[in-house]
């Protein structure tokens, strides 16, 4: 029975421990988002994506090691979380569940705010280059020689008649 329990808090520390490094790779992400660095952005993408993935076969291992202990102590197992797991355990296991827990949840979500952060630099970012695009489309917006009066095309999926410098029109 100890096995598992040790099992389970072993999982349950090289998720904190996956999770640490993701709070690492998106503070590296971070500093390479104003710098427009390609290169480092791919990294973390690619860091990200490895870290992910590590992840999920961790949350699967967690998840059949409390199921398994859950049936166990014959526990609903849908319905049981690991702190609550903890109150069935004996006394240096339970405080060593709750901890793991505890301190896996609050990096979880301090990953969680750091990853909103970087979506909306990114967003900040994208708006910015899409406005440096429109006002460079508007600036040479290409109109056919031979258009109707009152016809107007779209160019590009590009706002277009505004702030214009060159005529449009012949």
């Amino acid at each position: 029975m100890n096995a598992a329990i040790d099992e389970l808090i072993l999982v349950l520390e090289q998720e904190t421990e996956c999770y640490r490094e993701m709070k690492a790779v998106l503070q590296d992400e971070a500093q390479t988002i104003p710098l427009s660095n390609r290169q480092g952005l791919d990294r973390a993408r690619s860091r990200k994506e490895a870290l992910v993935a590590r992840i999920k076969d961790l949350e699967q291992q967690r998840e059949a090691s409390v199921r398994h202990l859950a049936s166990t102590y014959r526990i609903d197992a849908s319905m049981v979380k690991v702190s609550d797991l903890a109150a069935y355990f004996p006394p240096p296991y339970d405080r060593k569940l709750r901890s793991c827990a505890d301190s896996l949840r609050s990096l979880v979500e301090e990953v969680r705010l750091k990853n909103g952060a970087n979506r909306k630099l990114l967003q900040y970012y994208m708006r910015w280059v899409n406005n440096a695009l429109n006002l460079l489309t508007d600036i040479f917006d290409e109109q056919p020689v031979y258009q109707k009066p009152g016809i107007r095309l779209e160019n590009c999926g590009y706002r277009s008649n505004s702030g214009r410098i060159i005529r449009g029109s012949i």
